[in-house]
């Protein structure tokens, strides 16, 4: 499979110009956004489709993925971390995006959020464009995002990105971040069952399809290891962040959850 990026396309299936794939013969593409018409679900790939008239793929741009060693990576956060002067329009309190080490990178103005592996160490990051797209910084590992400051409760959650954590994080739980749907599950599965001192485990979908399809599936995944509970925001919010953007107040989430957890 080839990455639209390698190609320089947009994703023929959702028109996004990230996260997604075409096959080596041009005729199939994995779009991890749309699961209408497609032929298959390919898991953390996304949904593959048929393409008709086919995409040329003869136009490949070969790359190779750099090595980066934990001490560039954490010298790089650094580097971003001190840059900061100004925080994205995302309606977030400053603190809970600085919880999660957001950065700014001067050289390709974006910010940028760490995510760690299993031992705690940053193994990659994830840029925010100022237009709302996402990538991953070259050489990056799949992980997950973790909050620096974390609370003493032991009911945490999980959610889609870094600002989705940030979100929960500011109506006073600690919550990791997916890098997107699908990934990386057996990581948090091994983080919640190795790395943190919880009760129990909230997965908080985005409010669509594919994003409760990837939330019910982590629930599956963690359920038989600790109380896991879904939830999925409002009808009217297309995600946690949203909802706390309408008015969710800490009060309101606190009574939400322990609901759920009584259920």
């Amino acid at each position: 499979m080839i990455r639209i990026t390698d190609l320089n396309i947009l994703c023929p299936i959702c028109g996004k110009p990230d996260w997604d794939l075409v096959s080596d013969c041009g005729r199939f593409a994995a779009c991890k956004r749309v699961k209408d018409g497609s032929i298959c679900d390919l898991g953390a790939l996304g949904y593959l489709h048929f393409l008709p008239n086919g995409i040329d793929v003869s136009k490949v741009q070969k790359r190779t993925k750099p090595e980066v060693t934990y001490d560039e990576w954490k010298t790089l956060q650094s580097r971003f971390a001190n840059a900061v002067s100004h925080f994205p329009d995302v309606g977030l309190p400053n603190e809970a995006l600085l919880s999660y080490g957001i950065g700014w990178n001067p050289d390709g103005n974006h910010w940028t959020f760490p995510m760690y592996d299993l031992s705690g160490n940053i193994c990659g990051m994830s840029s925010r464009f100022q237009d709302g797209t996402k990538a991953c910084i070259k050489g990056s590992r799949a992980g997950v995002f973790l909050p620096r400051l974390k609370y003493n409760n032991r009911v945490w959650c999980i959610a889609e990105g870094a600002t989705d954590a940030a979100a929960i994080w500011s109506l006073g739980y600690n919550c990791i971040g997916k890098f997107n749907r699908d990934s990386p599950h057996q990581l948090i599965s091994d983080i919640c069952r190795y790395k943190i001192n919880l009760d129990a485990v909230v997965v908080v979908a985005d409010n669509d399809d594919v994003g409760r399809e990837g939330a019910q599936k982590l629930v599956e995944l963690l359920k038989n290891q600790v109380i896991t509970k879904l939830l999925v925001p409002p009808p009217q919010c297309k995600d946690i962040r949203q909802a706390v953007l309408r008015g969710l107040s800490s009060k309101k989430f606190h009574n939400v959850i322990a609901k759920l957890l009584r259920s």
